[in-house]
């Protein structure tokens, strides 16, 4: 994982002790003996590493066996360390390039298949406009047509004949125009006004 990659990275920069990656030293050794890793090690190297991740041994004992000294060997394993970290590093980015390269292909076979699916459409956008904006223009059309027919248009119609214009703008008074009108209703309406049917009375000696 990324973490373990990152506790070796640090201790091969000698940022950590090496104790708190002795509990990795078996599976790097496991991988290397393995020949999973392209690591290249000499034979005082290996023999170090088997020592300590195979075969469990304290840097005491490989002291003894080895005749070499403490500082010497914890020099060889931080190099081991150092080679088995960036080999490491190395497979995971081919791991994380392969993975890109088929997310990648997979997204362009997916394309590509698509593609094949799409349909020209039947009208261009500027015909769908128009087509839409004319569909718009007749509803509203229609709306005020509708409206149109729903008023009664006779009570906003002018009364009167031409003889009764032409009689009353002899008159002289263009600014009130007085016009009898024709519609029986308005008629109701003026005889039921009232003083309209009332007499004037005649003034005393008047005759």
């Amino acid at each position: 994982s990324k973490y373990v990659l990152k506790r070796l990275e640090s201790y091969s920069r000698n940022l950590v002790d090496f104790h708190l990656i002795l509990d990795l030293v078996p599976l790097c050794a496991r991988l290397y003996f393995e020949r999973r890793l392209s690591t290249s090690l000499s034979p005082a190297q290996s023999a170090i590493l088997m020592g300590m991740g195979l075969q469990h041994k304290s840097v005491e004992d490989l002291e003894r066996l080895l005749r070499l000294e403490t500082q010497q060997i914890l020099a060889l394993f931080n190099k081991i360390m150092r080679k088995i970290s960036k080999d490491l590093r190395a497979l995971e980015e081919q791991v994380a390039a392969r993975e890109m390269k088929t997310t990648y292909s997979s997204g362009v076979e997916a394309s590509e298949k698509a593609k094949k699916k799409m349909k020209p459409v039947k009208m261009t956008l500027e015909g769908d406009l128009r087509k839409s904006g004319g569909e718009v223009m007749q509803d509203l059309r229609e709306k005020q047509r509708s409206m149109l027919e729903s008023v009664d248009l006779k009570k906003y119609a002018v009364q009167g004949t031409d003889a009764d214009w032409e009689a009353a703008t002899k008159k002289g008074n263009l600014k009130s125009v007085s016009i009898p009108t024709s519609d029986p209703e308005r008629m109701k309406k003026r005889k039921k006004a009232p003083g309209s049917g009332k007499k004037k009375k005649k003034a005393p000696g008047s005759g």
